[in-house]
């Protein structure tokens, strides 16, 4: 079973299931996403050959310029997801919460 995607789940911490996936189907592009908040995360996930490609959800949420600080090297002026659970799960989507950056 896995838990809801919040602060009990470690940053990349289901990247296992991806490189498993990804040994078993040789020939499909295997994408992994899931606490993946930094960069630097989603460098790792592709370096130690979890997934083919690393996509990003909350991080956007969290800082929709995540990918061009990401790009311009300047990954520590990004505002990282907590996986609060309060924006994604529920304000944000109906329109009644911003995360504040």
């Amino acid at each position: 079973r896995i838990p809801a995607w919040d602060a009990r789940v470690p940053r990349c911490g289901f990247s296992w299931a991806a490189a498993k996936l990804r040994a078993e189907l040789e020939d499909v592009p295997v994408l992994y996403g899931g606490r993946v908040n930094s960069p630097e995360d989603a460098e790792r996930a592709l370096q130690s050959e979890a997934a083919d490609l690393v996509t990003l959800g909350r991080p956007l949420i969290a800082d929709p310029e995540f990918v061009a600080k990401a790009f311009a090297g300047e990954s520590s002026r990004i505002n990282p997801c907590v996986a609060c659970g309060k924006y994604c799960d529920g304000g944000l989507l109906q329109g009644t919460a911003t995360p504040s950056a």
